[in-house]
């Protein structure tokens, strides 16, 4: 009777035992889906290109070729010329693309441009950290930094500059509005207009102005604003805040701050 009864309770033990294994079981099944599913971070957004196959990592792409992922899963695709076209899926940290890209014109790209766009094809992984994007293909990695703490899109006040030769910081005495759009950055100041081509080196924090600036007028503006406007060549390095921007040049320190936050005090 004792040993049926030692029976009974071994085998009810071994029940017990069983189910929470089989529990423990779903759970962390359940818990390693979900993690799954917490690594799938959405892609929307507008990024710039740092390097793809053609180019190595150690010779980063020298042109900005700008991708956007929509909401509406559209995906778009500034080239040297070119604006093109797609629509895309996200699932399980997979891109998939609809076969075929439409592009604004039919030539006058490089070759390089080109191949990027022959890569978005087909379903690829991809991963984000942090402002990093990488999107593998069988050619190799296309690595995208996020725009968002870029300056593409956004205006500026001047406010001030300061020469490396003098710790003085002079303040500019009229407005003048600084914009940068993805291929062109403009200046406007008392009377004229001016603007000229941009390169963007958003994994350096850097921008190259490799012409002169084009200006709506040939005279009439102040000797400070025009003083502004040839400090704007070259190679520049910058700094980004919220709402401060600082431009190191040449030969000085050019401090701005977000257009929009000027325009509500006035």
């Amino acid at each position: 009777m004792i040993t049926l009864r030692k029976h009974i309770f071994f085998f009810f033990l071994c029940t017990l035992l069983l189910n929470a294994c089989n529990k423990k079981g779903t759970v962390d099944k359940a818990t390693t889906s979900s993690s799954k599913t917490e690594k799938t971070v959405s892609p929307v957004g507008t990024w710039t290109v740092i390097s793809f196959p053609s180019n190595t990592q150690e010779t980063p792409n020298q042109k900005s070729y700008i991708v956007h992922f929509d909401a509406d899963n559209s995906m778009g695709l500034t080239l040297d010329v070119n604006t093109c076209g797609t629509s895309y899926k996200v699932k399980d940290g997979m891109l998939t693309f609809q076969e075929g890209m439409t592009c604004t014109e039919a030539c006058c790209d490089s070759k390089e441009a080109n191949f990027l766009t022959s890569q978005f094809k087909g379903s690829l992984h991809y991963s984000i950290e942090g402002s990093l994007m990488t999107i593998k293909t069988d050619k190799g990695d296309i690595k995208l930094i996020n725009n968002k703490d870029g300056i593409i899109g956004t205006s500026w006040t001047a406010m001030s500059y300061k020469n490396f030769k003098s710790d003085n910081l002079t303040k500019f005495e009229k407005t003048y509005r600084l914009s940068f759009d993805k291929k062109r950055m403009m200046l406007n100041l008392d009377v004229n207009t001016c603007n000229t081509n941009i390169n963007y080196l958003p994994q350096i924090s850097t921008f190259e102005l490799p012409d002169g600036m084009g200006c709506t007028r040939k005279c009439c503006d102040s000797k400070e604003g025009i003083a502004l406007m040839n400090a704007l060549k070259g190679r520049i390095t910058y700094q980004k805040t919220d709402n401060q921007l600082t431009l190191n040049t040449a030969t000085q320190e050019i401090n701005f701050v977000l257009y929009k936050e000027i325009s509500k005090e006035e």
